[in-house]
């Protein structure tokens, strides 16, 4: 059920930036905007969403096996439990994660748009990988927190384009 409802408020979010299409299509073509956007060009397509998710969720785990080999590498430790992670590899795959997740995500946006802001990217995957580890925690469940650290950035990459 949670899965559903989180999926449901990413299409709320989705479904809202669509619509602003018509709204900037409106202000662009009156002057309001300038002369420098593309009102001929969608705001968010289901194309563009689904590509950036997926080139999200591959940079992501590119950019977090990356980063746990340089994170063992330069904060070396032994780890507690079983198996024994060293600290520095698992910090390292947070890092990884997140700046291959806003990376994917931007570079798939911008195939598909002109505008939209990498840093704005960074800050949303930022937030949606804190975000997802705090509902795994309190859930320790996968899905949510793989949907938030994806629906987030994405979110972020769209809505930095009206601003």
């Amino acid at each position: 059920m949670k899965i559903f409802i989180s999926l449901f408020l990413f299409f709320i979010v989705v479904h809202y930036s669509s619509a602003q299409e018509t709204y900037l299509h409106r202000n662009v073509t009156s002057g309001f905007y300038g002369a420098d956007n593309n009102a001929s060009q969608p705001f968010v397509t289901t194309g563009n969403v689904v590509g950036q998710i997926l080139s999200g969720a591959v940079f992501g785990v590119v950019g977090g096996i990356v980063g746990i080999y340089a994170g063992a590498m330069i904060v070396p430790g032994e780890g507690t439990g079983t198996p024994a992670i060293p600290p520095g590899a698992v910090l390292g795959a947070l890092f990884g994660y997140t700046l291959g997740t806003s990376a994917g995500v931007y570079f798939a946006g911008k195939r598909f748009t002109d505008d939209g802001s990498y840093v704005i990217t960074l800050i949303g995957s930022t937030i949606g990988t804190i975000g997802g580890l705090s509902i795994f925690f309190l859930t320790e469940t996968a899905a949510q927190p793989i949907i938030f650290s994806l629906a987030i950035p994405v979110t972020a990459f769209h809505l930095s384009r009206i601003f």
